[in-house]
């Protein structure tokens, strides 16, 4: 158990209400940053701003699981809408920690809610996503990535390669070739996202370390359960070895280019970022191009 506060408070004032859509995200600093390094300050408005005033804006419910956040800041930005929930760390890290928390918490939300988690330093709330959810009730809505598949890159595939090695099974190589969705912003209706976040959890079990597999995981799942796609040679040549081929590939490419070729390895178009069946959906209009800064956007969240 995760979750370091009574809740009686928080599910007796939700119940009397009839809001639908509860926005969750964390601000964690007792461990340090996976992707950027070091430790995130506590009780830094500026960490969370821009993603507090678009909740604000839209007059969301919104809960903030945090560690070490200070009275003082609580009462400062809590207010009847935005809700901070202390929590007590487990031993994964910073991004891999939320999906227990989530798990923990959903089940105490009313029976028809719909839930959207989102990064709190680089996402907004640029339109109320609800009634984009509610036209598709049984489906989960996913962010992209800006890399078009999973081949496209050093990071991704040292990620890949530490998570196979570490779960002690060899992925398919149609992984490759697999989208990367990002669980930066991930939405729908409570039942779907908590049946995701059960099975992501079943992984990083498994796993028992702090190494930082949300990315791996969370496409892991979703290749397995919600979009598979596979490939005539899967279990034919050996994961590692189509492995070397494609890190090697892609390093030996790009030497040989003499600039970044972004419509090479990059999703380019708000429509090359959608990808959907009858249980996601994923990209535009739910999230922006990932890294793109769009302003102004169409899209429900801007993901930096």
């Amino acid at each position: 158990m995760r979750i370091d506060q009574d809740l009686e408070v928080f599910k007796q004032t939700v119940l009397s209400k009839s809001e639908k859509l509860f926005v969750l995200s964390t601000y964690f600093s007792s461990k340090q940053d996976p992707v950027r390094g070091g430790y995130q300050d506590s009780d830094n408005f500026g960490y969370i701003e821009n993603w507090y005033h678009s909740v604000l804006e839209h007059g969301l419910w919104a809960v903030v699981f945090y560690d070490k956040l200070s009275a003082g800041f609580i009462e400062r930005y809590q207010t009847e809408k935005i809700i901070f929930i202390k929590c007590r760390l487990g031993g994964m890290s910073l991004n891999d920690e939320r999906f227990f928390i989530y798990k923990e918490f959903i089940p105490h939300l009313p029976e028809n809610a719909y839930v959207l988690t989102t990064d709190i330093n680089d996402v907004v709330i640029n339109k109320n996503p609800l009634s984009l959810l509610q036209r598709s009730p049984d489906k989960l809505f996913l962010g992209r990535g800006n890399r078009r598949v999973w081949k496209n890159g050093i990071w991704l595939l040292s990620s890949l390669k530490q998570f196979s090695n570490k779960y002690n099974q060899s992925l398919p190589i149609s992984f490759f070739h697999y989208p990367v969705f990002n669980p930066g912003t991930i939405g729908g209706r409570k039942e779907k996202v908590t049946e995701l976040f059960t099975k992501m959890i079943q992984v990083f079990q498994v796993l028992g370390d702090d190494k930082n597999y949300d990315m791996p995981v969370f496409n892991y799942v979703l290749k397995e359960y919600y979009y598979p796609k596979t490939n005539r040679v899967d279990g034919k040549i050996p994961f590692g070895l189509a492995w070397n081929f494609w890190f090697y590939a892609y390093r030996i490419q790009r030497k040989l280019e003499s600039e970044y070729k972004k419509e090479k390895y990059d999703l380019v178009t708000h429509q090359e970022s959608v990808v959907e069946n009858n249980k996601i959906v994923a990209g535009y209009p739910f999230v922006s191009m990932f890294s793109w800064y769009e302003n102004p956007s169409e899209a429900y969240l801007i993901h930096k």
